[in-house]
């Protein structure tokens, strides 16, 4: 009997969110193959609560739950696919889930609802379910011939948000959770436009973005990263017919190879929904290597840091833990390159990008953590200086 190790923690409203390996796969094998549900797992079976969630009925919250698997499985290019199991045997509540967390043996995943938020309180302390929305995680497990392979999900929604949350939020929360129960990352694409007020571009943002945004009904759906990075971990036969491979490293300057920082392929013609991301060394194997399927395309890049709150459960790529971690150490500057690359589908291209560091920078994440926790404390203003 093993423990479901939790992934992924969903904050609610600005807060952080999840776990996080690269902009593609949560965690990697040693060979940088992708940990993934096993093809023998699919359809992979969930079960879920018999209570209501919150201010939704049973049938409602039910419904958020298959519609959020089922934008995920409607990706042509991938091959995932899951099955509603029925519900589980009782309406969990804070007296009876601790089984539903330690065993992974029947291999279906339960969906929680915590009505009340009492559950949330009960595993992360009292008061937690005021800012948790939720959270979802897989169990993993090791084959000598495989490697690492998830076993069975675990997802938890706290009801006590259903009161500021519409259906169609819930369901863009979700999308994302699930995103981390079957393996993927966090990315960061089109960081500008997330906290500006304007509604009307966050479209352009994807699902698997560590945070909430202006609006959130958008990232119900899928955008061309997401798609891609799940297709990179669940490739469908015939796959390669719509999309490019890219290949390449980071190098510093000096020529050492670049770790943890943000690399962004934007294709020419449709630049703001057109953008594919990665990690530098995201497989950890220290050589400032990158990887990314793209749509056939002529494409432009640059090279940004990891945004310096993004740590922790928000983190974006393996050097993004704590804010002394890689991703933050005199970080990358960010920069555009002149060079392009035109990628047909099925084609496989590699490129060679160099970055600076940023001196005058030396550990910003120390800074920015300081001052979000200023705010928390009401010592300065929530429009306080932005690092």
């Amino acid at each position: 009997m093993k423990k479901i190790q939790l992934l992924c923690l969903c904050a609610a409203l600005l807060q952080y969110a999840a776990m996080a390996w690269a902009g593609g796969p949560l965690y990697t094998n040693r060979d940088c193959t992708p940990v993934v549900f096993p093809a023998s797992a699919m359809p992979i079976p969930y079960a879920v609560d018999q209570g209501e969630l919150g201010d939704f009925s049973n049938s409602l919250a039910a419904g958020i739950v298959d519609d959020c698997f089922g934008v995920w499985q409607s990706v042509p290019t991938a091959s995932i696919s899951f099955k509603n199991a029925g519900f589980l045997p009782e309406d969990v509540n804070e007296t009876n889930y601790e089984p539903y967390f330690d065993s992974d043996a029947d291999r279906v995943s339960p969906v929680i609802f915590d009505s009340d938020g009492g559950i949330i309180d009960d595993v992360y302390g009292y008061g937690a379910s005021d800012y948790i929305i939720g959270f979802s995680g897989s169990a993993i497990d090791y084959d000598a011939s495989g490697g690492w392979y998830y076993t069975e999900g675990l997802t938890l929604i706290n009801g006590r948000f259903t009161g500021l949350f519409t259906p169609a939020v819930f369901k863009a929360t979700f999308v994302h959770e699930f995103g981390h129960f079957i393996g993927l990352d966090h990315s960061q694409i089109n960081l500008p436009y997330v906290s500006d007020d304007n509604t009307t571009n966050d479209m352009y943002i994807p699902t698997m973005f560590p945070t909430s945004t202006d609006d959130d009904t958008p990232l119900g759906e899928l955008n061309p990263d997401d798609e891609a990075a799940l297709t990179m971990l669940y490739p469908a036969e015939g796959s390669d017919a719509a999309y490019g491979r890219i290949r390449g490293t980071l190098y510093w300057r000096s020529g050492l190879p670049a770790r943890g920082a943000n690399i962004v392929a934007v294709k020419q013609g449709d630049e703001r929904m057109s953008q594919f991301s990665s990690v530098s060394d995201y497989c950890m194997q220290g050589d400032g290597s990158f990887e990314m399927l793209v749509t056939p395309g002529t494409y432009s890049f640059f090279v940004e840091p990891v945004y310096p709150l993004f740590t922790g459960g928000s983190s974006v790529g393996p050097y993004a833990d704590t804010a002394l971690s890689a991703s933050f150490v005199f970080p990358v500057r960010a920069a555009d390159y002149e060079e392009t690359l035109t990628i047909a589908a099925g084609e496989t291209k590699e490129i060679e990008l160099f970055a600076r560091r940023n001196w005058l920078r030396p550990v910003p994440g120390l800074a920015a953590n300081l001052l979000q926790l200023l705010k928390n404390l009401g010592l300065i203003s929530a429009s306080g200086t932005e690092l």
